[in-house]
């Protein structure tokens, strides 16, 4: 019978089911290799708990190739009891997962999730798996152990970062909300990341010290600051409000809070001594003198705070004109594009601290913050 035969009715038998990795055995992984098309192999032990863990991934990346199984071949194998395949690759440990090119040449793979396993395939064998391996629609970033720490360092935009691992209980049960903390901050310059501390690589040693861990760089320090509250989609985001000033909500909409900084706000209360010219603009130096410390976003919304003030020095009833107009466009919010209307929101509240502290030196009544 030839070779080509026998190696079909090998794969058949062996496939378990439609899209399960090929469970073949020495003589028949010897076939494979004759056949000249890449092979993924998968060497396990049924007692391994972590081969037992890759096996349901392993078997949906199969799933992803099925379509190709005459280009690529997506192979198991026990390899204590296949013994000359396990010697032929110098099987060491358990689970052990080798790509073995056209020509016999081989290489081991430390991946071990299945977005980065569909990537490493499509990359090395040409084929295109037909599930997309990152979805369209995620607003996750996901940063290899290796990009990590540039990304971070490169921008000066805050990054929250969710270390996690595919066997991981704890980590499954975060995405859903992790991906809807990301949609909140979708059109922000926050960034939601996650890195996959099974795909390969050192970084996560540095920093995750279990799984989740939950980091968030501010774009100012290069420390990052550990998140370990609740980790519900409410208190996650108002963690984020917290470190960088943005002032969303849940559902996605801008609060009260919302392109405040508490630091200038405190020195509103306390810089801000009477409501003149030249008060007003011996306090815009003060903010201006500040924020040239800083970079980012801090140093963004400072200024919209300085510029308010210096207009306010330039002219008399300044922040009670400009309320009004910005109320007014407000009302409008059906005819002014999304990134405008936030914008518009945000510099009201900066508006409404400082005629807080007018009311305040002229003897009135405090005005409430509006919650937007």
């Amino acid at each position: 019978m030839k070779l080509s035969t026998v190696f079909g009715l090998a794969l058949a038998v062996a496939t378990t089911a439609f899209g399960d990795a090929i469970e073949a055995n020495d003589k028949e992984f010897e076939g494979m290799l004759k056949s000249g098309a890449p092979i993924l192999l998968d060497l396990y032990a049924p007692w391994c708990g972590h081969c037992k863990r890759l096996a349901p991934t392993y078997d949906e990346l199969a799933d992803r190739f099925a379509h190709a199984k005459d280009k690529v071949h997506i192979v198991k194998m026990d390899g204590e009891r296949n013994r000359k395949t396990s010697k032929k690759f110098n099987l060491e440990y358990f689970p052990t997962v080798k790509f073995i090119d056209g020509d016999g040449n081989d290489e081991e793979v430390k991946i071990r999730d299945l977005e980065g396993l569909t990537k490493f395939v499509e990359e090395k064998t040409g084929v295109k798996s037909k599930i997309q391996y990152k979805p369209d629609n995620s607003n996750v970033k996901q940063l290899d152990q290796g990009e990590l720490e540039s990304f971070v360092k490169k921008t000066s935009d805050p990054v929250f970062v969710a270390f996690t691992a595919t066997w991981c209980g704890h980590c499954k049960n975060l995405k859903p909300d992790w991906e809807k903390v990301a949609d909140v901050f979708s059109k922000d310059k926050v960034t939601i990341a996650q890195v996959d501390c099974t795909s390969g690589g050192t970084v996560c040693g540095d920093y995750a010290g279990g799984f989740p861990t939950l980091l968030l760089w501010d774009g100012v320090s290069s420390d990052p600051k550990p998140y370990n509250g609740p980790r519900s989609v409410s208190a996650l985001v108002d963690f984020v409000n917290t470190e960088t000033g943005v002032g969303r909500g849940a559902d996605g909409k801008l609060t009260g809070a919302a392109g405040l900084i508490p630091a200038l706000d405190e020195a509103i209360k306390t810089e801000l001594s009477d409501v003149t010219s030249a008060a007003y603009s011996a306090f815009a130096d003060k903010i201006a003198k500040l924020s040239a410390k800083y970079d980012g976003e801090f140093k963004k919304t400072a200024a919209k705070y300085e510029r308010i003030a210096r207009k306010a020095a330039e002219s008399e009833g300044y922040i009670e004109r400009e309320i009004t107009r910005v109320e007014g466009l407000l009302e409008q919010a059906d005819k002014i594009a999304s990134e405008k209307l936030d914008n518009l929101k945000r510099r009201l509240n900066i508006l409404n601290m400082f005629k807080v502290r007018e009311g305040i030196l002229k003897g009135e009544d405090k005005i409430e913050k509006v919650d937007l």
